[in-house]
């Protein structure tokens, strides 16, 4: 028996270290590796960085792979701490390397914050109405009180969103390592959470690891308090400032909290049930006050522009809309090889503290297939949630009572997460959604275009909205409708925006796919037409577009502008060169 324990012991030995010194070969020699070992997306030395988390990430699991006990005793308090920090620089070096994107869509709440920092109020740019276009009044609030402080916005926002996302972490391994005493469940839990959608939009700009963080303090609150309905109902009333989908949340909370109550043979409804929907529905009603008042709208822009696309009838259709976006998020970030633990979670009955997570994780994927998914890149309706489905997927590790089971389950699942982290945050570092450097280069191209044909105040018509509006170096007529609610109002209405453009707004310039308003087809109309000439830029990658156009009567000869005639001697196009 002794000689089987030291066999065995031996065995873990060697395997962990096998395991450490792959990770160390990772960090010493990452150009090496890439080049020859895996197969990533761009030049090998475009992905060194993702070598290096790898190597973090490894050793971390083979210290897992040590500490994890054999039995029911508690493996020391530092292991913990130790896989804790691995993990915490883990995401931080894959966070990190994305530092020089955003998405545009976040530069429209920066533009809001800065107005709001400068004492313009609440306005996308100071010459546009007071119109809602942002999706998170807290995330708002916070960057314009940053931007009062001194700091860069859009740094500002970057480094909220990681602190928000470490945050997460730290609290799922505060809970799972006292849970399940298990290294290797808390490796599982913080490298299942900083995979691409969390590493991409908590560093995109956007307020989602802000509202991970919400959702996963309303989970703490039930896990630390006996009567926690009135401490979330708090935190829900903060989500409502959050996020629009805030109240599907509520909803879904209040009823375990109502499920709870009933479970322990209460009365159907009691007033600290009542509390965890009736505060977060008063918050709202004063959000909707507060936009009629101020805004002359009980909805924001983004309600108007986005909704149309959204139904309950993709409930009823599992193989596409919502749920293809889940578990194509949940096959191709790999969690579906971690997830099914939650199966196996050997407390019964589950605590309150698992009821409400698993509500606000049914609850939200209710709005995701409502919301039929989303268009941009690494799975950005999944990222909020994947802290609470994590923490309750890995406490079902304990559910493994051998160690040769955990250890080998635990082993392929971390490599097989790991591998497909690395591969997705190559290809969107490779092509990364919409970057707010891009459509400021836009924004930057058509100033310097106005400037030489001496536009004064030039209009610009395009449905990127973020950069623009932030930097203000020309005025936005926006397509999208973000910041432009008659254009939100009738997205779809050909004949309206026909008019609305070209006689109302005139822009002088049009830029853009034929997406949002343009898919109405009001450029394909003969007054359109009449009223506005092509463009074409001369080796300027960044400005190829389906909708270039500018405004007839302001074309003239100008360095870098050529206008071209046809036969007739009209006006057939114009050709830029203003590299």
């Amino acid at each position: 028996m002794v000689t089987m324990v030291r066999v065995f012991l031996s065995i873990r030995w060697i395997f962990s270290g096998g395991v450490i010194l792959l990770g160390a070969l990772n960090l010493v020699f990452p150009e090496q590796l890439v080049s020859r070992a895996y197969l990533l997306a761009e030049a090998p030395t475009a992905n060194i960085w993702l070598i290096q988390a790898l190597g973090v990430a490894l050793i971390g699991t083979g210290l897992a792979l040590l500490t994890d006990p054999r039995s029911d005793t508690a493996p020391p308090a530092w292991a913990f701490l130790l896989i804790t920090g691995v993990t915490i620089c883990y995401f931080l070096v894959l966070g990190l390397h994305l530092q020089d994107w955003w998405i545009d869509d976040a530069g429209i709440t920066f533009a809001y914050s800065r107005s709001l920092a400068d004492g313009l109020g609440l306005v996308a740019q100071p010459w546009l109405p007071a119109e809602e276009g942002y999706s998170s009044s807290t995330w708002m609030l916070l960057l314009s009180f940053a931007a009062r402080l001194g700091a860069d916005i859009p740094i500002a926002a970057k480094y909220l969103g990681i602190g928000c996302s470490v945050l997460c972490i730290c609290i799922c391994a505060w809970i799972v390592s006292r849970e399940t005493r298990s290294p290797l469940a808390l490796l599982i839990c913080g490298t299942g959470i900083a995979t691409g959608p969390t590493v991409v939009w908590a560093v995109s700009g956007q307020e989602h690891a802000l509202q991970a963080l919400i959702l996963l303090l309303a989970v703490l609150c039930v896990y630390l308090f006996e009567h926690w309905r009135w401490p979330v109902a708090v935190i829900l009333s903060v989500f409502v400032l959050t996020r629009p989908e805030a109240p599907i949340i509520v909803i879904g909370v209040f009823c375990a909290a109502v499920f709870l109550t009933r479970g322990r043979g209460g009365r159907l409804i009691n007033a600290a049930d009542i509390a965890v929907a009736l505060v977060p529905f008063l918050t709202f009603l004063a959000l909707i006050a507060f936009r009629m008042a101020y805004f002359g709208d009980p909805m924001p822009n983004p309600f108007y522009a986005k909704s149309s696309g959204t139904g309950l009838t993709g409930l009823f259709n599992p193989l596409g809309g919502g749920w293809a976006y889940i578990l194509s998020g949940l096959r191709d970030t790999a969690l579906l090889s971690v997830l099914g633990l939650a199966f196996v979670i050997r407390t019964r009955p589950l605590p309150p503290w698992i009821i409400v997570a698993i509500a606000i994780l049914l609850a939200h994927v209710f709005f995701v297939i409502w919301a039929k998914g989303d268009w941009m890149g690494q799975y950005r309706f999944l990222m909020p949630v994947l802290p609470i489905a994590l923490l309750v997927a890995s406490l079902g590790l304990r559910g493994l009572s051998s160690y040769a089971v955990r250890a080998g389950f635990s082993t392929v699942a971390v490599l097989i997460v790991l591998h497909t982290t690395a591969l997705q945050l190559a290809g969107f570092k490779a092509s990364p959604t919409t970057p707010l450097a891009a459509v400021v280069a836009v924004g930057n191209t058509f100033q310097t275009l106005s400037e030489r044909l001496e536009i004064e105040d030039p209009l610009l018509a395009h449905h990127d909205a973020g950069g623009i509006a932030y930097h203000r170096m020309i005025r936005l007529a926006d397509l999208g409708g973000l910041i432009n609610r008659t254009i939100a109002k009738n997205m779809d209405d050909k004949a309206f925006l026909t008019t609305y453009l070209l006689e109302d707004v005139q822009p002088d310039f049009f830029f853009g796919g034929r997406n949002f308003a343009a898919a109405s087809g009001f450029s394909d109309t003969e007054a359109f037409a009449a009223d506005y000439a092509p463009l074409e830029f001369i080796d300027m990658p960044h400005m190829r577009s389906d909708l270039a156009y500018i405004r007839r009567s302001r074309v003239r000869e100008a360095q870098g502008v050529e206008p071209v005639y046809d036969d007739k001697g009209a006006l057939a196009s114009v050709r830029i060169d203003i590299q």
